[in-house]
């Protein structure tokens, strides 16, 4: 694993899930959540901002006007039940990542609960399981990504022994987030 430029630290910023609000028009622009996002992704709000029904204001003490790269985010997650892939947030969705590619920033698509869709088990085969492959595919079309974009990992949820199959689906994503994250820093600076 490559070390991070000049002792850097791994940051993780952690928001609550995109969702489009039942009332809301697929037409509209943008929710002040989403601008938020936005806002964050590009190292605009410091430690602490809460997110609001309102847009942070740029008089805000949470509020950074002159982001460093450091501030910004260099790996975006997006986290999705492979039960459910994805519902009425495709436009949401779609708006983020058409944000994201604007700053050439990388995502990954963590796919969890495949542990769901495979018998008991069976976590083993799980990147020969057709239920897992066929919500590996919903997700690329969705998050327009490719295969090594799209990590399934099973859920922690009980148990009271190691399961190895387990922890190693959490160590491959774990891996393939921080490798794009450094190879994004490297081309960046």
């Amino acid at each position: 694993m490559k070390r991070f430029p000049q002792g850097g630290k791994l940051r993780i910023f952690d928001c609550r899930g995109v969702a489009r609000d039942p009332g809301q028009s697929p037409l509209l622009k943008s929710t002040p959540f989403e601008e938020d996002l936005m806002k964050a992704i590009g190292g605009h709000i410091k430690k602490g901002y809460e997110f609001q029904d309102t847009s942070i204001q740029e008089d805000s003490e949470f509020y950074r006007h002159n982001p460093t790269f450091s501030d910004k985010m260099h790996c975006v997650l997006f986290v999705i039940n492979a039960e459910r892939v994805l519902g009425g947030e495709h436009d949401v969705i779609v708006r983020i990542q058409n944000c994201l590619q604007d700053f050439n920033i990388p995502i990954r698509v963590v796919l969890t609960r495949v542990d769901k869709l495979c018998r008991a088990g069976e976590l083993n085969g799980i990147f020969r399981n057709e239920k897992v492959k066929s919500k590996v595919e919903e997700a690329k079309k969705i998050f327009r990504s490719h295969d090594c974009q799209v990590l399934p990992v099973a859920n922690y949820v009980s148990g009271t022994t190691q399961n190895i199959t387990q922890d190693v689906l959490a160590l491959l994503a774990i891996n393939n987030i921080v490798q794009e994250a450094l190879l994004y820093i490297g081309n960046e600076i």
